[in-house]
Parts: structure tokens; C-alpha cells; sequence
């Protein structure tokens, strides 16, 4: 008997330290589980933000590469303006103004030059267009372009300044040396660029929800941004970080506090030729907000994973000790077999019973145990797959995009798709477009009250859709800013000439004061209030975009309170691709 009570305490020493090794084996994978997690967690955090870090760098390089272009383009206009035989031959005679009526038609021919003069080698001007009074003859001596023209006699772009004739305003100049045959220096020719008709462009890249680019010249000093007009005070952000490291050559992305805009930013910085850079920037938490939501529901995944292997873990647990305790009962019924035979019998078959609960149970949990495996490798295949198409996604906006930022956005990205959409040229029946804009418009507006009065429209040829865009536009303000009028009226219509045809259409709203005409068709330029008339201000500059992409042009007259007539031309002469 004693020897029998030694086998069975050494027994369950040996199930013991079984059960002991057994629950360390658990706690180890129950680590490595949470330290691959947190691993994986790290991994795609990291991933992600350097998704969202090289999206921007990929956007300022991007935009840095494009003004380098239209920079090349200006220099190109103004050596090609500048090696004209006749032109250089005037030049070297000292013939100025004769030299400067060559370039009578610059101005008009390329809308990015305000204006030309023409000055000496040390500095004097010669002759300019337009010719203003008592300009000739002043020095440009002391001119940063001057300076950097004569140093070595190459093209230069100047920073931004304020010019001395009336109306002063901010500009930037294109100096290109003239050269003789020998390439001997002859004087200077100066180009005034118009700043805002330079940089219009870069309003139409998408960055994200509070995210803009702007563009700094050598100095540090603001030549494009959104928050600031081009036509106010220069405001130097030389401090700025981002704009040191551009203006020092570097190019590069990170988290940056603008002590002018007193904001912590993500930003992304490229240099650009004659020490120019841009900066592309976005709020932190706009930037990562994508990140964060991806995190979370990672994170989210993770838990359940984790309850769920407790869960098998307790359950496993809770088989084992339910199977030690039957194996002491039916060590506890040996021992009492031969005194009390029922009772051990019933405790046989409560045991078999037991065994085979356990078995059953031990058998199912396989399953679930596999179901863990496979769960966790789905989790980080189906992971990486939705990451790669995301990553795709966000690559793709931008080039406008960005392709996903607010009602406002969604319109800047239609806005900025026109510069790249194909135009369809057809034969179009204008009053049975209108109509069909008239009718859509029926389904969203409450026209009974309206007066509409119908015009003759001529037929055209152009894309359909966009310019079923332009009526749609169009008529929408039209029935917006006449809505409050007691008897509201509109009325379209068109006629041409050989050259061109003008459609019209006219309300009896509110109108608008023509002063502040120039920002009728800008991007986010609105002349109303917006708590009184809803709307993202970007309409019109859509409808500009398509009539100029037709070749046409667009303008308006309109009166406070007594309506407005917005006009539109189509060319009659059928555009070509090379057009387009």
C-alpha cells in the first residue's frame, strides 16, 4: 500500500510539472503573439507614414520640376526675343526704340509678360513696353537683377519686388543679356512677369483637407500663397525652416512648426531653379488622419484576435484541470474500490463520462486553433493587399489631387481634371442641350415661379458634357441669386459672327459690384456671403476653364441688386488636337 501511495505521489509530481511546463509553453506563445502584434503594428505605422511622407516630397518635387519648366519657358521666350538679327543688329547701332518696336507684340502674344524694356550695359534703360511717361533714362543699377545679369552675362530670374512705376505692384523680372555674333554683351532685356497669371496653376494641385503649396523666391520671400495676395505686402518667410533648408539647395520632408502661420505641419520641400523653392504643406492631423483611422482598425483587429486566443486559452485551461481532477477522482476511487464497489462504480462511469467530455471537447478545439492560424495570416495578407491599393489611391490625388478633399476639394479635383480631359468635338443643338439642362434642373429646383425667356441659340461644335457644364453652371447661379426676388427672371440666348458666337445668360438677382469683377472667376473667390447663398466658389472657375479650353472666352456685367448677364464665346472654326 505504501508503495502504491509513492507510485501515485510521484505520478502526480511528474502530471504537475507537466501542467507547470505546459502553462510556460502558453505564456510563451501568448508573448511572442504580443510581440509580433506589437511588431506588426510598428511595421504598418511606419509604412504608413512614410506613405503619407513621401506623397508630399513626390507633390513638391513634382511642382518644383513644373515651375523649373516654366522657368526654362520664359528664358527660352526671352533668348529667342533677344537673338533676333534685326533686333541685335538695332542694338548694336544704338538704335533702342527701333530695337524695342520689334517687340511691339510680346505683350500681347504671351499673357505671363506685363511688360519689356530694354536697358545699356551699366544699367539705364533704354526703351520699354507699353512706354510710360518719363521712364527712359533711369538706372537699374543697384537692381539685384542687374547684378547678377552683368556678373557673368547669363539669363537670369529675379526675386520678387515692388516695382517704381504706376501702379506699384509686385512682380518678378526675366533678364536675358543680348549678345552680339561674338557673344560680346549689348545691353539687358528685361521681362516684368505678372505673378499671378504665373502661379495659377498651382492652386489646382490637391494636397489634402487643409493642405496648400506655396512658392518662395532666393530671398525667402512669398511669390505664391494662398493665404496672402500676391498684390499686398511681400512677406518674407526666410525664417520659416522648410524654407531655409529649400533655399540652401535641400529637398526633403518632415514635421515643421511655421512660427508665421503658428502651425505644426507636415512639410514637403524641392529647390528650384535661380534659388527659387516650393513647399508643400499640410496640418498634422488632416496629414494622418487616413493613418490614424487604418491604425485604429488595425489595433481594433488585434484585440479581438487577442480576447479570442484568451478565450481558447481559458478553455484549454479549463479542460486541463478538469481532467487532472477526474484522474485524482479515479485515483481516489482505486483506493475506495474494494470498500465501497457502487460507489466506485458510479464514480467509473462519471469518469468515463468525464473522459469523454474531454476528448470531444479536446477534439473541437483543434479547429478554432487553426481557425487562430489562418485568421492571423488572412489578417496580414488581406492587411498588405488593402495597404498596396491605398498607397495606390493616395498616390493618385494630387496628380489631383488629389482626388478625395471636400465637397471643396471633390470640386477642385473636377477642376483640376479639365486641364487633363480630352475635348470630344461635335456638332452640338445648343437649345436642345439647354433644354436638357432645364429639365435636370426641374428635378432639383422649384422653377414654377421662375419667368424663363428663351432666345435663338445657335448651334456649335464643342464636348457635349463639359459644356453641358457651363448651361448647368450658369443657370444655377442664375436661379440661386435670384431666388429671393418676389418675380424672379431669366433669360438666355446667342448670336455670332464669322469668327465666333456669344451666348448670354441674364438674371434680375442680386448682381454684384463690378469693382471687385477680377475675382468673378477665380478658385474660391466669392462675391457673396456664403450663410446667404450656399456654394464652394469654384462654379465659374470651372466654367472658365472649359469655355478657355474651347478656345472661347468668358466675362460679365451685373449691378448690385439689379442682376447680372454672364457671357460665353465659342470659336466657329472647329478645334484641332494640337489645340487641345
Amino acid at each position: 500500500m505504501e508503495i502504491t501511495d509513492h507510485k501515485m505521489k510521484g505520478a502526480g509530481l511528474i502530471k504537475a510539472k507537466r501542467l507547470g511546463l505546459f502553462y510556460v509553453l502558453l505564456i510563451g506563445i501568448l508573448s511572442l503573439f504580443i510581440f509580433l502584434a506589437v511588431q506588426s503594428y510598428q511595421s504598418i505605422d511606419e509604412e504608413l507614414t512614410e506613405s503619407v511622407l513621401s506623397r508630399r516630397l513626390t507633390i513638391a518635387e513634382l511642382s518644383a520640376t513644373t515651375l523649373s519648366e516654366k522657368f526654362d519657358r520664359m528664358v527660352d521666350v526671352g533668348v529667342a526675343l533677344a537673338t533676333r538679327v534685326q533686333f541685335r543688329k538695332l542694338i548694336a547701332e544704338g538704335k533702342w526704340a527701333e530695337a524695342a518696336e520689334i517687340l511691339k507684340d510680346v505683350v500681347s502674344d504671351f499673357p505671363f509678360i506685363e511688360r519689356v524694356h530694354l536697358t545699356s550695359l551699366d544699367g539705364i534703360k533704354m526703351a520699354e513696353l507699353p512706354i510710360l511717361a518719363s521712364g527712359i533714362g533711369i538706372s537699374y543699377a543697384h537692381r539685384d537683377w542687374y547684378h547678377n545679369v552683368s556678373r557673368n552675362w547669363e539669363p537670369y530670374i529675379s526675386p520678387v519686388f515692388e516695382r517704381y512705376a504706376l501702379p506699384r505692384h509686385n512682380l518678378f523680372v526675366v533678364a536675358i543679356p543680348i549678345k552680339d555674333s561674338a557673344q560680346n554683351p549689348l545691353g539687358i532685356l528685361v521681362m516684368h512677369i505678372d505673378m499671378e497669371k504665373s502661379f495659377t496653376w498651382i492652386s489646382q494641385i490637391e494636397i489634402g483637407v487643409g493642405g496648400f503649396i506655396y512658392v518662395v523666391d532666393s530671398k525667402g520671400q512669398l511669390a505664391s500663397h494662398p493665404r496672402f495676395p500676391a498684390q499686398g505686402e511681400i512677406m518674407n518667410y526666410s525664417e520659416v525652416p522648410s524654407v531655409q533648408y529649400v533655399l540652401q539647395g535641400q529637398k526633403g520632408v518632415g514635421y515643421i512648426y511655421n512660427h508665421i502661420e503658428k502651425e505644426h505641419r507636415v512639410a514637403a520641400y524641392a529647390p528650384v531653379k535661380f534659388g527659387w523653392g516650393v513647399i508643400a504643406q499640410q496640418p498634422i492631423e488632416t496629414a494622418f488622419e487616413f493613418k490614424n483611422k487604418q491604425l485604429n482598425r488595425v489595433l481594433t483587429g488585434y484585440i479581438l484576435v487577442f480576447f479570442f486566443c484568451m478565450l481558447v486559452l481559458w478553455l484549454i485551461v479549463h479542460v486541463l484541470r478538469q481532467r487532472w481532477r477526474a484522474e485524482k477522482d479515479q485515483q481516489m476511487v482505486i483506493e475506495l474500490e474494494q470498500r465501497v464497489a457502487e460507489r466506485t462504480r458510479q464514480l467509473e462511469n462519471a469518469n468515463k463520462e468525464l473522459e469523454s467530455f474531454s476528448y470531444s471537447v479536446s477534439h473541437d478545439l483543434r479547429s478554432p486553433l487553426r481557425a487562430i492560424e489562418g485568421f492571423s495570416l488572412i489578417l496580414e495578407e488581406d492587411y498588405g493587399k488593402k495597404l498596396d491599393a491605398e498607397g495606390q489611391r493616395l498616390l493618385s490625388v494630387v496628380k489631383d489631387n488629389a482626388r478625395k478633399m471636400s465637397m471643396l476639394i471633390d470640386d477642385l479635383l473636377s477642376f483640376s481634371r479639365l486641364g487633363r480631359q480630352g475635348i470630344k468635338s461635335v456638332e452640338i443643338n445648343m437649345e436642345a442641350l439647354v433644354n436638357d439642362v432645364l429639365e435636370e434642373m426641374r428635378m432639383q429646383h422649384d422653377l414654377q415661379r421662375v419667368k424663363l425667356v428663351e432666345h435663338p441659340l445657335p448651334a456649335a461644335k464643342g464636348d457635349r458634357a463639359l459644356l453641358r457644364q457651363v448651361w448647368f453652371n450658369l443657370f444655377s447661379n442664375a436661379v440661386k441669386y435670384s431666388s429671393e426676388r418676389s418675380a424672379p427672371i431669366i433669360e438666355w440666348g446667342g448670336y455670332g459672327d464669322e469668327a465666333e458666337i456669344v451666348y448670354y445668360v441674364k438674371d434680375n438677382g442680386v448682381g454684384f459690384d463690378m469693382q471687385y469683377y477680377d475675382k468673378l472667376f477665380s478658385v474660391f473667390q466669392r462675391l457673396h456671403r456664403a450663410e446667404d447663398f450656399a456654394g464652394t466658389g469654384i462654379g465659374l472657375a470651372i466654367l472658365k476653364r472649359i469655355i478657355t479650353r474651347h478656345g472661347g472666352r468668358v466675362w460679365a456685367e451685373g449691378k448690385v441688386n439689379e442682376g447680372a448677364v454672364f457671357y460665353f464665346t465659342l470659336p466657329r472654326k472647329e478645334l484641332h488636337d494640337e489645340q487641345l
